[in-house]
Formats: C-alpha cells, sequence, structure tokens
C-alpha cells in the first residue's frame, strides 16, 4: 500500500467540530424531552447522536494514529514515543474533567451515582449496563467507557499491524459489530447489543474506514463521496424498513422485536453519520457548509464533551424550586420552556468548564503534537 507524501501534522477540518455540536444537541434533545412529548418522536434523537459521535471519534483517533504510522515509517521515529505521545494527548483531554465531574456529582450523590461508582470510574459502565440494564442519569457515560476500551486496543491494531493489511483489519472490526449484536439478542441480553463495546465496532470502524482511504489509499475524494451518497441511500432505505416493520409486523417469537428494529436503526445512524462525516472533511459547500462554519456552531463543537458530560445532570438538578427562588426565576411551567431552561444552563456551565478548566489543561497537548 503506497504511503501518501504528507507527513507530520493534520489541517484542522473545522465542520468536525460542527458536527460534534449537533452530535451532542441531539444527544440532549433525546434526554431532555419527555418520551410521551411529539417532539420526542419526530426525530431519532439519541441514536443519531451517540452513531455519529462515534463514527467521528473512530475518524479522528485514526487519521492520528496513520500520521504517526508515516512519521514511524518516514521519518524513523520512536515508535513507543509516539504512542505514549498519543495517551498523554487522550488522557489530557478526557480524563480531568471526566473525573472531576464525577467527584462532584458523587458528593451531592446527584442521579443516585455513588450506586454504581466503582463502574464509572473505571470506565466499565457499559459492561454493567450490557447486562443489569440502564443506571439512571449516569447511563450517558457508557458510551465513553466504550471509547475508552477502543482507545486501548487500536494503537497497537493501528501502529504495528502491516500496511497491506489495515483494510481487512478495519473491515473486519466492522463486521465483528452486527455479528455481536445479533449474538447478544439470541442470549436475551438485549441491552449489550446496545452498550457493550463490540457492539459499537461498526461505527468506530466506519470511521477508521473513512480515515484510511483519506489518508493512506489512492482513493479519490469524488469516489470516497459516492461512496458516502451510497450508504445514505441504503441507510435511509434502513430506518423505511424499520419504519414500516414497526407499524406492520407482529412480535418475533420469544426475542423482543423492538430491539431487534433498534439494532436496523443503528446500522442506518451509522451509514448516515458516515456519509456526513465524509462530506464534513472534505468540507461541505452551498448552505450546509455555511451552517457547519457558523463561529458558534464551531465553538459549541469544542464545548461538546463538556455539554455531554454535564447535560444529564443538570437534567436532575434545574427544576429544584430553591434554586429559582434564589435567581429570581419564574417556574417553567411548560415543557418547551423547561427544554430551553436545560440547554442554555448545560451550555453556560459547559462554557465555564472549558474556560476555567477544559482549555487550560488541554492546552498542554501542544508539548505532544
Amino acid at each position: 500500500m503506497n504511503i501518501k507524501n504528507h507527513i507530520g501534522t493534520l489541517s484542522y477540518m473545522p465542520q468536525l467540530d460542527a458536527l460534534r455540536a449537533f452530535a451532542v444537541f441531539f444527544i440532549m434533545m433525546a434526554h431532555y424531552i419527555p418520551e410521551d412529548n411529539f417532539l420526542y418522536r419526530i426525530f431519532p434523537w439519541g441514536g443519531m447522536g451517540v452513531r455519529l459521535f462515534f463514527v467521528l471519534s473512530g475518524f479522528l483517533v485514526t487519521i492520528g494514529l496513520l500520521v504517526y504510522k508515516n512519521q514511524i515509517d518516514l521519518e524513523n521515529k520512536n515508535t513507543w514515543s509516539l504512542i505514549r505521545k498519543f495517551y498523554l494527548r487522550r488522557v489530557l483531554r478526557i480524563l480531568p474533567i471526566y473525573y472531576i465531574t464525577i467527584l462532584i456529582v458523587s458528593i451531592f450523590n446527584i442521579g443516585n451515582i455513588r450506586q454504581h461508582l466503582f463502574w464509572h470510574i473505571s470506565y466499565l459502565s457499559n459492561i454493567y449496563i450490557s447486562f443489569n440494564g440502564w443506571i439512571g442519569y449516569a447511563s450517558h457515560f457508557w458510551t465513553l467507557a466504550v471509547e475508552i476500551q477502543f482507545y486501548l486496543i487500536w494503537p497497537f491494531i493501528i501502529i504495528f499491524a502491516d500496511r497491506k493489511h489495515l483494510k481487512p483489519i478495519i473491515l473486519l472490526t466492522i463486521a465483528i459489530a452486527p455479528i455481536s449484536r445479533i449474538l447478544f439478542l439470541l442470549i436475551g441480553a438485549d441491552t449489550a447489543a446496545i452498550a457493550f463495546t463490540t457492539s459499537n465496532f461498526d461505527a468506530l470502524g466506519f470511521g477508521a474506514l473513512i480515515a484510511y482511504y483519506n489518508w493512506e489509499s489512492s482513493f479519490s475524494k469524488i469516489s470516497l463521496n459516492k461512496v458516502g451518497n451510497y450508504g445514505l441511500i441504503i441507510g435511509l432505505f434502513i430506518l423505511i424498513t424499520a419504519y414500516v416493520l414497526r407499524a406492520s409486523s407482529p412480535d418475533i417469537g420469544k426475542f423482543n422485536r423492538e430491539y431487534y428494529l433498534i439494532i436496523l436503526d443503528l446500522n442506518a445512524y451509522t451509514l448516515i453519520s458516515t456519509w456526513l462525516i465524509i462530506n464534513a472533511s472534505n468540507g461541505f459547500k452551498g448552505v450546509i457548509g455555511k451552517i457547519l462554519t457558523a463561529k458558534f456552531i464551531i465553538y459549541l463543537g469544542k464545548i461538546s464533551y463538556g455539554i455531554y458530560l454535564f447535560h444529564n445532570f443538570i437534567n436532575v438538578i434545574i427544576f429544584y424550586p430553591k434554586l429559582f427562588k434564589i435567581l429570581h426565576l419564574p417556574y417553567p411551567s411548560s415543557i418547551e420552556m423547561q427544554i430551553i431552561y436545560k440547554i442554555l444552563a448545560t451550555v453556560l456551565i459547559s462554557a465555564l468548564s472549558w474556560q476555567i478548566i477544559e482549555n487550560p489543561i488541554n492546552s498542554l497537548k501542544s508539548r505532544f503534537k
């Protein structure tokens, strides 16, 4: 496999930050809108947001590792030094604010987080959830656990694998996910079909595949865009099929029919997210391009990690009546106003977190470019 003649650092792709903003907005809406409200049913908020995050993460992590791989092969950089650099950068971005959040939430036991504290601290909450069910307002930590577990193995696979084996490895990673989900459904571990690490390898793998074709392959951008377009069409077809099945088909034997349809949905969200990231990495044009390069949207993407961490706990604390009395604000009576209050509070706290805690720590990453 030929090595492209570009080594060193990557250029910044602002539209990817904007996609982060949309992904975290979708997830906020999934947790802020009551399930019996019509707004909850008009769009697959949570599923689309999570899969978009996973595909984006697989893309960014893999393309960074391919940069390191080129530095090792073309510049004779030290392999273990670069692996150490990768983990230091990830640790600086992810761990400090995560553990600060857990500490604060645990002190006040918001959402009864202490009950499952070990699983959150050890980044194993997705394993617990897979076989015991969702665990309240800290359930969203499962996606962070999946990503950390992915980070533990992926750098070694990408850096040490022979180049001719990279694409087959990535395709195998993608194939593992549907097999994992089906096996968990067959044994009745329905939640594991969503939250277990291997059940999410397809989204992370599709992101890795985009990175491979962008960086490692002679595949043209036009060809990659065509592949993305086919994925979008297939994804929309799957969504329509799942909708029709929900409306018409009977239960599937002793199995939970809804989980089978959710798995169909996840495949669709992954393909649609892949289309989005292919186009955003190349730069959307027109109206979509203008939206994805708006400074405020990009800023929300930058602080999206904090928004994701905090949003579900704000869902709990913001409607304490005493809080509104202290702030001299009227208590919101309508669902729509409650959602607006929650979003504004989440963004404000996340912006403060970014300014005071996250960005100063994150700036240390410049030492490990």
